[in-house]
């Protein structure tokens, strides 16, 4: 990172009034030490910037950097060089040189968290995961986003890494750390502040809210192993018949959850054809592409509703922004579950759009081979590229 003393000295110094004989009166210099930090012919020992950004009222790290630009375009750097994998400094495979080059951003800036997490991720992830040999920088970093950390998801994303990793013995230690039970969850938590303060438009607002994010959780919950088709159809339509149930009179879908609806019955015709109904999964597949259509068509400032009052309180959801608008009018915002909502299908039409490349085995409990009977003939190759057509851009699931 730049240093720009000799800017940051002026600036601030102009700032408090001081002229450059006072500020040398104070830390016992000549102004013409004062002068020359200025005009950037020699720094300031180093005993005094504590007492130099004391009397300017700003901290020393102010004092010395303070480049908000360049500390920008350098974590844009690492960001780029660690997740392409590129040229890696440091020694050993890829997945050892990306660790080591997060360690070295992490040391440079503590409180860039995310680039701890990702460290913790790619130390945790996968069969290639290997805690022991880092167990000690794994702890750590895990230890500084628990304890400092506000960003909820990173924090309980972090837990689960660490509680996957570590041994029998250390288990309760960091599960001491987790606020898992429903009660003790952070917008329950909100919920019941608002309530025993006599806020009850706002309790009442998060409790909506809440039933939503909960019902989210519910739906999207997967099992930890492969379904059978037979099981895939079963779990889809159960889902199908739970979102048709949030219905109003006279709609079969809550337009919101449209976009999840249509990813549902993208999900089970795949399964369709795995057990060979072709013309079930063709029917299913066509009104699917056509709920996504709809889904496509809403303008993305409109705010679409949930269903049934007595659930969601016409909470609205908009296909252009990842938040949710209350009753009483204000914005909440949550990555997670309105990108869970607003996403399934696309990733569903995604999937299918990635069929045509030749190395895609799967994607989220959908095998390649269930398409073995029709993945070449002319009517399926339709739909693939009816599929490509509402993706609206090539497939992001494999590079072809």
């Amino acid at each position: 990172m730049k240093l720009n003393i000799a800017q940051n000295l002026r600036k601030y110094r102009k700032e408090r009034g001081l002229t450059q004989e006072q500020l040398a009166k104070v830390l016992a210099v000549s102004a013409q030490s004062v002068s020359k930090w200025e005009c950037g012919d020699g720094y300031p020992d180093i005993e005094l910037l504590p007492n130099i950004a004391n009397h300017l009222k700003i901290s020393v790290d102010a004092l010395i950097g303070n480049d908000t630009d360049g500390k920008k375009e350098d974590i844009a750097y690492f960001w780029k060089k660690f997740w392409s994998g590129d040229d890696l400094p440091g020694t050993g495979n890829v997945r050892e040189r990306r660790v080591q080059f997060a360690e070295a951003y992490w040391r440079k800036y503590p409180e860039e968290y995310r680039i701890a997490g990702a460290m913790i991720h790619e130390l945790t992830f996968g069969e290639n995961r290997n805690p022991e040999k880092y167990r000690p920088l794994l702890y750590e970093a895990a230890e500084k986003i628990l304890s400092e950390c506000s960003e909820p998801f990173l924090r309980d994303d972090t837990l689960r890494q660490i509680c996957s990793v570590c041994t029998d013995e250390e288990l309760p230690r960091w599960l001491g750390k987790c606020t898992m039970e429903y009660r003790s969850c952070r917008f329950e938590v909100l919920e019941q502040r608002y309530w025993e303060n006599d806020q009850y438009d706002k309790a009442h607002a998060l409790h909506l809210l809440n039933n939503l994010k909960l019902m989210c959780h519910v739906l999207g919950r997967e099992l930890q192993r492969e379904l059978t088709p037979e099981q895939r159809i079963a779990q889809m339509a159960e889902r199908r018949r739970l979102i048709e149930s949030f219905a109003a009179d006279g709609e079969k879908v809550p337009p919101a959850w449209l976009d999840f609806y249509a990813g549902c019955g993208i999900r089970m015709a795949s399964a369709y054809f795995g057990i060979g109904e072709n013309e079930t999964a063709y029917a299913l597949l066509g009104e699917s592409f056509s709920d996504y259509e709809r889904w496509k068509s809403f303008p993305g400032d409109e705010g679409l509703e949930f269903g049934r009052k007595e659930l969601f309180g016409g909470i609205l959801g908009f296909p252009d922004r990842w938040r949710f608008l209350l009753p009483d009018g204000t914005e909440e915002g949550d990555v997670f579950y309105h990108g869970f909502i607003r996403a399934y299908g696309q990733n569903s039409v995604d999937y299918l759009a990635s069929l045509a490349n030749p190395n895609w085995q799967g994607y989220c409990g959908v095998r390649r081979e269930w398409f073995d009977d029709v993945r070449d003939t002319p009517r399926f190759r339709e739909y693939i590229a009816r599929a490509e057509t509402l993706l609206g851009h090539p497939s992001t699931l494999l590079k072809k």
